[in-house]
């Protein structure tokens, strides 16, 4: 057998990209036994699609793998009350600055995608892209890298506070809800920098919801809505980047930055309605079970 670049042995790096698992049902006997099993489904989503990163040209590995990392972190994050703090915390440093260290790859990857798509490549930024690249792959095989994912492994196998699991549920998806809703409370559809926090605070409430409605009955409208406020509000993130990666090229062909900004316009009008959506539903876990 072979072992995969953080030291686990694998056979081969899977064919396709990995996408995370949820648990099973039974997993959720208590909340340490479902930290246990959310943490080690996340880290099996970064560790097939490190080693796919790795050795394919793929993109989609390096998606796949920056997504496991922020559901680990998501994880930490959700049962903080159950796993060791001073612990919890020092690995969710560690997964932060691994993500940081694969953003840049992935902006360009996605870029490039978008012009493709157009038929408007540019062997320049693709130069680009690919430097970005391997300054992650780089990343990927550094000993940091492995720690992180040695530190978190062994959290989601040691001991854990016991703590009623749907009270930590509770808990930890009305807090996510609240957060968002204060990050929409001025209404940032025109401030890309204020739609990239409420970003953020969703896409954590996404994971929340990911960990926990599997035991909860009628959550599909919600989670539903969830997912298509995140996917608008990942949409405009990617427009928002695009501009600032094309401003750091040589020249910007006038029809790709009409095409951003008519892309970015018609995202910006969805925005208040998926809000509204979103906004009009009531939280599963607040409904009789």
């Amino acid at each position: 057998m072979g072992s995969n670049p953080i030291g686990h042995p694998i056979s081969a790096y899977p064919a396709l990209p990995h996408k995370w698992r949820p648990p099973a049902r039974a997993a959720y006997a208590t909340s340490g036994s479902a930290f246990s099993a959310i943490c080690l489904s996340a880290l099996e989503q970064v560790r097939l699609n490190a080693a796919g990163f790795l050795r394919s040209a793929d993109p989609e590995f390096l998606h796949q793998l920056r997504v496991g990392l922020r559901r680990l972190r998501a994880a930490l994050r959700a049962f903080r009350r159950v796993a060791p703090r001073r612990l919890s915390r020092r690995v969710r440093r560690r997964l932060k600055h691994a993500a940081t260290s694969l953003g840049e790859a992935r902006d360009w990857d996605v870029l490039c995608q978008w012009l493709a798509s157009g038929k408007r490549p540019s062997t320049e930024l693709e130069a680009r892209r690919d430097a970005a690249r391997r300054r992650a792959r780089k990343a990927v095989r550094s000993p940091e890298f492995m720690r992180a994912l040695a530190d978190a492994d062994a959290l989601a196998r040691g001991m854990t506070r016991d703590v009623p699991l749907m009270e930590l549920a509770a808990h930890a998806l009305d807090k996510s809800h609240r957060r968002v809703a204060k990050a929409a409370r001025r209404e940032p559809w025109d401030d890309a920098p204020a739609r990239h926090a409420l970003r953020i605070r969703v896409k954590r409430l996404r994971y929340c919801c990911d960990y926990f409605a599997p035991r909860y009955r009628a959550s599909e409208g919600y989670v539903d809505s969830v997912k298509a406020l995140q996917d608008v509000l990942g949409q405009l993130n990617d427009a928002a980047v695009a501009r600032r990666l094309l401003a750091e090229a040589a020249h910007m062909p006038p029809a790709v930055r009409a095409s951003l900004e008519r892309r970015e316009a018609r995202l910006v009008r969805q925005l208040p309605r998926a809000w509204r959506a979103f906004e009009d539903l009531r939280p599963f876990w607040k409904a009789p079970r």
